[in-house]
Protein backbone atom coordinates (compact mmCIF):
# COMPACT_ATOMS: atom_id res chain seq x y z
CA UNK A 1 0.00 0.00 0.00
CA UNK A 2 0.98 3.68 -0.50
CA UNK A 3 0.64 5.97 2.58
CA UNK A 4 1.48 9.59 2.89
CA UNK A 5 2.65 11.04 6.03
CA UNK A 6 3.02 14.99 6.63
CA UNK A 7 5.17 15.88 9.50
CA UNK A 8 7.95 14.10 10.81
CA UNK A 9 8.30 14.84 14.15
CA UNK A 10 8.33 11.89 16.70
CA UNK A 11 4.82 10.28 16.07
CA UNK A 12 5.26 11.17 12.07
CA UNK A 13 8.49 9.36 12.09
CA UNK A 14 7.63 6.32 14.21
CA UNK A 15 4.53 5.61 11.88
CA UNK A 16 6.89 6.03 8.55
CA UNK A 17 9.61 4.08 9.29
CA UNK A 18 7.33 1.09 10.75
CA UNK A 19 5.40 1.43 7.55
CA UNK A 20 8.41 0.98 5.40
CA UNK A 21 9.44 -1.73 7.32
CA UNK A 22 6.29 -3.62 6.97
CA UNK A 23 6.88 -3.26 2.76
CA UNK A 24 4.85 -0.12 2.35
CA UNK A 25 5.72 2.32 0.03
CA UNK A 26 5.78 5.77 2.17
CA UNK A 27 6.74 9.50 0.93
CA UNK A 28 7.49 11.39 3.97
CA UNK A 29 6.88 14.75 4.13
CA UNK A 30 8.45 17.69 6.51
CA UNK A 31 9.23 21.76 6.10
CA UNK A 32 12.25 21.16 7.85
CA UNK A 33 15.23 20.09 5.42
CA UNK A 34 17.19 18.41 8.32
CA UNK A 35 14.40 16.19 9.28
CA UNK A 36 14.58 14.94 5.55
CA UNK A 37 17.61 14.63 4.66
CA UNK A 38 18.38 12.74 8.46
CA UNK A 39 15.87 10.41 8.11
CA UNK A 40 16.03 9.42 3.62
CA UNK A 41 17.53 6.20 4.18
CA UNK A 42 14.41 5.00 7.12
CA UNK A 43 11.71 6.14 4.87
CA UNK A 44 10.90 4.91 1.11
CA UNK A 45 11.30 8.75 0.03
CA UNK A 46 11.43 12.37 1.77
CA UNK A 47 10.50 15.27 0.38
CA UNK A 48 10.54 18.91 1.81
CA UNK A 49 7.60 21.10 1.28
CA UNK A 50 5.38 23.21 3.01
CA UNK A 51 1.82 21.65 2.62
CA UNK A 52 0.68 24.97 3.86
CA UNK A 53 0.90 25.91 0.11
CA UNK A 54 -1.73 23.95 -1.87
CA UNK A 55 -0.13 24.38 -5.39
CA UNK A 56 2.84 22.22 -3.85
CA UNK A 57 0.02 20.15 -2.23
CA UNK A 58 -1.65 19.33 -5.14
CA UNK A 59 1.95 18.36 -6.86
CA UNK A 60 2.02 14.68 -5.00
CA UNK A 61 0.17 11.54 -5.83
CA UNK A 62 -2.67 11.87 -4.17
CA UNK A 63 -4.39 9.93 -6.07
CA UNK A 64 -2.25 7.35 -5.86
CA UNK A 65 -2.29 6.72 -2.31
CA UNK A 66 -4.47 4.93 0.22
CA UNK A 67 -4.11 7.37 2.63
CA UNK A 68 -2.55 10.70 3.68
CA UNK A 69 -1.95 11.02 7.38
CA UNK A 70 -1.66 14.85 8.44
CA UNK A 71 0.66 13.56 11.65
CA UNK A 72 1.67 17.53 12.21
CA UNK A 73 0.52 18.32 16.21
CA UNK A 74 2.53 21.14 17.95
CA UNK A 75 1.41 23.54 14.57
CA UNK A 76 -2.13 23.53 14.61
CA UNK A 77 -2.71 26.15 11.99
CA UNK A 78 -0.50 24.33 9.91
CA UNK A 79 -2.28 21.20 10.92
CA UNK A 80 -5.79 22.28 10.14
CA UNK A 81 -4.56 24.19 6.85
CA UNK A 82 -3.42 21.04 5.14
CA UNK A 83 -6.48 19.08 6.23
CA UNK A 84 -8.55 21.71 4.85
CA UNK A 85 -6.57 21.33 1.88
CA UNK A 86 -6.45 17.79 1.26
CA UNK A 87 -10.33 17.78 1.78
CA UNK A 88 -10.43 20.66 -0.79
CA UNK A 89 -8.80 18.58 -3.24
CA UNK A 90 -11.08 15.82 -2.83
CA UNK A 91 -8.46 13.13 -0.87
CA UNK A 92 -10.54 9.90 -0.04
CA UNK A 93 -9.07 9.16 3.42
CA UNK A 94 -7.44 11.45 5.59
CA UNK A 95 -6.14 10.38 8.79
CA UNK A 96 -5.19 13.63 11.57
CA UNK A 97 -3.01 13.25 14.45
CA UNK A 98 -5.10 15.75 17.28
CA UNK A 99 -2.73 16.48 20.46
CA UNK A 100 -5.65 17.36 22.09
CA UNK A 101 -9.93 17.47 22.04
CA UNK A 102 -9.82 21.04 20.67
CA UNK A 103 -8.09 20.13 18.10
CA UNK A 104 -9.66 16.80 17.10
CA UNK A 105 -13.37 18.75 17.22
CA UNK A 106 -11.86 21.22 14.53
CA UNK A 107 -10.39 18.58 12.55
CA UNK A 108 -13.99 16.64 12.46
CA UNK A 109 -15.37 20.20 11.53
CA UNK A 110 -13.44 20.14 8.59
CA UNK A 111 -14.73 17.30 8.16
CA UNK A 112 -11.99 14.24 8.44
CA UNK A 113 -13.15 11.55 10.15
CA UNK A 114 -10.19 9.33 10.93
CA UNK A 115 -8.24 11.02 14.27
CA UNK A 116 -5.44 9.81 16.43
CA UNK A 117 -5.28 11.39 19.49
CA UNK A 118 -1.45 9.33 21.14
CA UNK A 119 -1.19 11.80 23.33
CA UNK A 120 -3.56 14.27 25.39
CA UNK A 121 -1.99 17.83 25.75
CA UNK A 122 -4.27 20.48 28.31
CA UNK A 123 -4.90 23.93 27.87
CA UNK A 124 -5.63 24.92 31.26
CA UNK A 125 -2.48 27.21 31.55
CA UNK A 126 -3.60 29.21 28.94
CA UNK A 127 -7.52 29.74 30.03
CA UNK A 128 -5.76 31.00 33.24
CA UNK A 129 -3.49 33.27 31.25
CA UNK A 130 -6.69 34.92 30.05
CA UNK A 131 -8.49 34.46 32.87
CA UNK A 132 -11.81 33.05 31.70
CA UNK A 133 -13.39 30.67 34.14
CA UNK A 134 -15.69 28.26 32.15
CA UNK A 135 -13.88 27.47 29.14
CA UNK A 136 -14.14 23.95 28.24
CA UNK A 137 -10.79 23.96 26.08
CA UNK A 138 -8.66 26.59 24.34
CA UNK A 139 -5.45 26.35 21.62
CA UNK A 140 -3.71 29.68 21.37
CA UNK A 141 -2.67 30.04 17.64
CA UNK A 142 -0.40 33.22 18.40
CA UNK A 143 0.36 35.93 21.22
CA UNK A 144 -2.82 37.89 19.90
CA UNK A 145 -5.11 34.46 18.57
CA UNK A 146 -7.19 31.67 19.97
CA UNK A 147 -9.36 29.26 19.23
CA UNK A 148 -12.15 28.48 21.99
CA UNK A 149 -14.51 26.02 23.53
CA UNK A 150 -16.87 27.70 25.65
CA UNK A 151 -20.36 26.72 26.70
CA UNK A 152 -23.37 28.62 24.58
CA UNK A 153 -24.83 31.06 27.26
CA UNK A 154 -28.27 30.11 29.21
CA UNK A 155 -29.27 33.55 27.21
CA UNK A 156 -28.71 31.75 24.06
CA UNK A 157 -30.58 29.18 24.06
CA UNK A 158 -33.57 28.94 22.00
CA UNK A 159 -31.93 32.06 19.54
CA UNK A 160 -30.60 30.68 16.07
CA UNK A 161 -27.05 31.13 15.23
CA UNK A 162 -27.95 33.62 12.67
CA UNK A 163 -29.77 36.00 16.02
CA UNK A 164 -26.57 35.46 18.16
CA UNK A 165 -24.69 37.01 15.47
CA UNK A 166 -21.30 36.50 17.04
CA UNK A 167 -19.35 38.04 14.02
CA UNK A 168 -20.49 41.22 13.59
CA UNK A 169 -21.47 41.45 17.16
CA UNK A 170 -18.15 40.11 18.66
CA UNK A 171 -15.78 40.14 15.53
CA UNK A 172 -15.31 36.26 16.72
CA UNK A 173 -15.60 33.49 14.18
CA UNK A 174 -17.99 30.54 14.72
CA UNK A 175 -15.73 27.39 13.66
CA UNK A 176 -18.57 24.78 14.72
CA UNK A 177 -21.07 23.68 17.48
CA UNK A 178 -20.73 20.77 19.70
CA UNK A 179 -23.87 19.15 20.74
CA UNK A 180 -24.56 16.19 23.58
CA UNK A 181 -26.63 13.52 22.21
CA UNK A 182 -27.54 10.43 23.19
CA UNK A 183 -26.07 6.94 22.33
CA UNK A 184 -26.12 3.57 23.40
CA UNK A 185 -22.74 1.93 24.72
CA UNK A 186 -21.64 -1.33 24.22
CA UNK A 187 -23.73 -2.39 27.44
CA UNK A 188 -27.20 -1.35 26.26
CA UNK A 189 -26.74 1.95 28.16
CA UNK A 190 -28.06 5.60 27.14
CA UNK A 191 -24.93 8.09 28.09
CA UNK A 192 -24.20 10.88 26.27
CA UNK A 193 -22.05 12.14 23.98
CA UNK A 194 -20.65 15.06 22.32
CA UNK A 195 -21.06 15.14 18.54
CA UNK A 196 -19.94 18.17 16.30
CA UNK A 197 -22.04 19.45 14.08
CA UNK A 198 -20.07 19.48 10.57
CA UNK A 199 -22.74 21.27 8.66
CA UNK A 200 -24.01 24.98 10.63
CA UNK A 201 -27.18 26.71 8.93
CA UNK A 202 -28.34 30.43 9.95
CA UNK A 203 -31.48 28.80 11.36
CA UNK A 204 -29.87 26.19 14.12
CA UNK A 205 -31.33 26.50 17.47
CA UNK A 206 -29.47 26.47 20.18
CA UNK A 207 -29.87 24.37 22.86
CA UNK A 208 -28.67 24.00 26.48
CA UNK A 209 -25.72 21.92 26.81
CA UNK A 210 -24.77 23.19 23.35
CA UNK A 211 -20.97 24.58 23.31
CA UNK A 212 -19.19 26.90 20.61
CA UNK A 213 -16.07 26.90 19.00
CA UNK A 214 -14.81 29.93 18.21
CA UNK A 215 -11.78 31.98 16.64
CA UNK A 216 -10.19 35.38 17.20
CA UNK A 217 -8.60 38.15 18.21
CA UNK A 218 -7.89 37.56 22.33
CA UNK A 219 -9.51 40.37 23.14
CA UNK A 220 -12.70 39.67 20.99
CA UNK A 221 -12.86 36.48 22.80
CA UNK A 222 -12.53 37.85 26.20
CA UNK A 223 -15.27 40.59 25.32
CA UNK A 224 -17.59 38.20 24.00
CA UNK A 225 -17.08 35.94 26.90
CA UNK A 226 -17.40 39.05 29.63
CA UNK A 227 -20.96 40.17 27.76
CA UNK A 228 -21.93 36.36 27.09
CA UNK A 229 -22.06 35.59 31.16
Amino acid sequence: MKYIVIGLGNFGLVLSTRLTELGHEVIGIDRDMTRVEQYKDKITSTICMDTNDSHSLGMLPLDECDAVVVAIGEDFGSSVMTAAHLKHMGVKRIIGRAINELHSTVLSAIGVTEILTPEKDSAERFAKKIQLTGVIDSFQLSEKCAILEVPVPEAYWGDTIEEVDLENRFKVKLVTVKRKVPQKNLFGQITEVSQVLTELSQELILMQGDSFVVFGAMKDLQRMFDLSV
